[in-house]
């Protein structure tokens, strides 16, 4: 019985470090692409840049 808390403590553990990794992951990509949106937009709108 006792085993069986440990194990199912040690997946709750787990499943919170993927989520919060999986989290992270998804900030850092989303950032990327606002970034390059936001230069595109910059290179775009800029009469210096505009062709």
């Amino acid at each position: 019985k006792f085993r069986i808390f440990i194990f199912i403590w040690i997946l709750i553990r787990v499943l919170f470090l993927f989520i919060s990794l999986l989290f992270v992951f998804f900030v850092q990509i989303s950032q990327i692409y606002s970034d390059k949106y936001k230069l595109n937009h910059i290179l775009y709108f800029h009469p210096d840049f505009h062709i």
